[in-house]
């Protein structure tokens, strides 16, 4: 599970908050708290081993809820051991229209295109981040 820190008790309050053991495994996530006791959240970025799921079966077939994806991942944690990975440098939530227009515009402003060379836009930012997770061949 993909983990970032929002630095705001307030923000929290809008996501999945996750607290977790000194070996990163995860041991309480709390759906949209009213009163958060960390600001450190889930992003919906799951990788689960082909192990894990017949468990989605499972957790739905229970009618627990399948509405919301933290709620899975909440469930999950109290069944099997889940780590999180911190996400490091610039993440933003797209899940409502107001924050996919506020990245939009943060995205537009940040990354600056230049002339058409070779009949395509060249981005004038490249990307230098290597993957942080490999698995036969996909890169994360």
């Amino acid at each position: 599970m993909a983990l970032y820190d929002v630095k705001d008790l307030g923000l929290a309050r809008r996501y999945v908050t996750v607290s977790v053991n000194p070996a990163g495994r995860i041991t309480e996530l709390i759906e949209k708290p009213q009163n958060p006791k960390t600001t450190l959240i889930a992003t919906c970025v799951y990788i689960l081993p082909k192990t894990a799921l017949p468990r989605i079966s499972e957790y739905v077939g229970r009618g627990i809820g399948n509405d919301e994806p933290g709620r899975f991942m909440e469930w999950l944690c109290k069944h099997e051991a889940v780590y999180g990975y911190m996400l490091q440098g610039y993440w933003r939530d797209i899940g409502s229209i107001e924050t996919y227009r506020e990245t939009d515009s943060f995205v537009k402003r940040r990354i600056a295109y230049s002339t058409k060379s070779q009949g395509r836009l060249q981005p004038s930012m490249k990307c230098e981040r290597k993957p942080f997770f490999e698995c036969s061949g996909a890169l994360v």
